[in-house]
């Protein structure tokens, strides 16, 4: 009797361990299987297709390499909220991301400005070697970590085309006087210098306020972007190079908790997919502003080009802006110091394979201590 109950005892714990480990694992695979769903703001809509469509590649490159795990929905500006509300939406966990431009954020933390783009400096290679190889990234996200946001850059701007005219700007001394819609700290302060009035308007009224002549000229964006306004219909005449704008940051803003609730494959899935869309968005941008810059000159664009000159008189006036900035902010200064450290580090080398090697070399630095 006393063997039988033993028996059964050890009948009824194999069975209960059984059903504990079964119920384990049914539980194990439902987790594998759930499928998790995100939206994603964008900044972008209407006539920034190219931009918008940045978002919604990166989106499409996370379902595929999460074999539909994870599923990302791309909304863009004006669906879920406006473009410039999409940091708090991401940062208040309303949305689990959010594509953006950092400078979009300017007015919150002036280092946003200098995580966007740079004026006479940093390229869209630049910006790239310094994000991933010398500390970049983890400025990037240490700064966008203070509104509760994990960033990953998934799209380089090369440089911008510079300043659209219906009547010829051939140098500095010719802004004086003149409203030019110029977005940006440093870009605003620049145009100040030369006496130019900068001017806030939106990009969807750009066409007429150059026809109408409410301003006097415009930076847009890049040519590709700037041939879906149509600004050749407008504007003649089209100042060279892009100062204000040498290279620009693009990328995906994603809320901290809702990207460590994710299983680590799909933190990796999330990493891998932003740089995939970095290389193909970036490189399809850069091909298409080729070949508008080619419709722009076959379309009678005269494009007059500042002299080298005066493009080195602007680093020395950009160099007392930043270094103004700086002191007012430590996150500002870190950022600055960063990139500076970097360009000197880039500098012999740079002269060692001019001419054959991107982006140019500094004279002088902004003095941040």
């Amino acid at each position: 009797m006393k063997n039988r109950f033993w028996i059964s005892i050890l009948v009824f714990v194999v069975v209960f361990s059984s059903c504990f480990v079964l119920l384990g694992n049914q539980k194990a695979l439902a987790e594998e299987q759930k499928v998790i769903h995100w939206k994603l703001a964008s900044c972008w809509a209407g006539r920034l297709q190219a931009l918008l469509d940045a978002d919604r590649y990166f989106a499409e490159r996370v379902n595929k390499l999460s074999n539909g795990k994870l599923q990302i929905k791309v909304y863009p500006a004006g669906e879920l909220c406006s473009a410039n509300e999409v940091l708090e939406m991401v940062s208040s966990g309303a949305v689990e991301a959010g594509g953006d431009v950092p400078c979009y954020w300017g007015g919150k933390n002036s280092v946003f400005d200098l995580l966007c783009t740079s004026q006479v400096g940093f390229t869209a290679e630049d910006y790239m070697s310094w994000i991933y190889q010398a500390g970049g990234f983890e400025i990037y996200n240490e700064m966008y970590g203070k509104f509760n946001c994990l960033y990953f850059p998934h799209n380089l701007g090369h440089m911008e085309s510079g300043i659209r005219s219906k009547k010829p700007i051939y140098k500095l001394t010719d802004l004086k006087g003149k409203k030019i819609r110029m977005s940006g700290i440093v870009q605003s302060k620049l145009l100040q210098h030369y006496g130019g009035k900068p001017v806030s308007i939106s990009v969807a009224e750009l066409y007429e306020a150059i026809r109408r002549g409410t301003i006097d000229g415009a930076e847009v964006s890049n040519p590709y972007n700037d041939k879906s306004f149509h600004v050749e219909e407008v504007a003649k005449y089209w100042l060279a190079p892009g100062w204000h704008q040498t290279g620009v940051v693009y990328g995906i803003m994603v809320n901290q908790e809702a990207y460590q609730s994710l299983p680590e494959y799909l933190q990796e899935i999330v990493k891998s997919a932003a740089r995939d869309c970095l290389v193909e968005k970036t490189t399809f941008m850069v091909f298409q502003d080729a070949l508008a810059t080619q419709y722009f000159i076959e379309q009678g664009v005269q494009i007059n080009r500042l002299s080298k000159e005066e493009l080195d008189e602007m680093k020395l006036v950009r160099n007392k802006i930043q270094e103004e900035l700086a002191v007012s902010n430590p996150d500002y200064a870190k950022a600055l110091k960063s990139q500076i450290n970097y360009l000197k580090l880039f500098a012999p080398y740079r002269s060692a394979s001019a001419p054959f090697i991107f982006g140019v070399n500094q004279d002088e630095y902004p003095n941040v201590e």
